[in-house]
């Protein structure tokens, strides 16, 4: 076996195993700071739910539904599971974006 090749893996294999510890102290640290300030942290993401108006999906259903019929047709047929997952989480975001710039453009009325 090449003498580089196995430099390469055992430097590989030291750094999964660095990483792995430093990651795991980060965990624990980043578990407790979200534990202490957990109702904060969903207070806050209720209101960007709400910001994003993700609990009112017609709008986005009504995008939806126009993408995928095209995107039936040019695959003519089923398309790939990668295309139909980009083009939805598409959807939803274009959606969540245009719901957030108008409610900042409309702040002061």
């Amino acid at each position: 076996m090449n003498k580089y090749l196995v430099t390469t893996w055992l430097l590989l294999l030291r750094i999964l195993n660095w990483t792995r510890h430093y990651f795991k102290k980060f965990y624990a640290i980043v578990a407790r700071w979200a534990k202490q300030h957990w109702p904060d942290i969903k207070k806050r993401l209720l209101l960007y739910y709400r910001l994003t108006r993700l609990d009112k999906p017609i709008g986005a259903m009504l995008l939806l539904w126009p993408t995928l019929w095209a995107l039936w047709l040019a695959a003519d047929g089923i398309p790939s599971i990668h295309l139909f997952l980009v083009f939805t989480l598409g959807v939803f975001l274009t959606r969540s974006a245009g719901c957030v710039i108008n409610d900042v453009a409309d702040r002061d009325f």
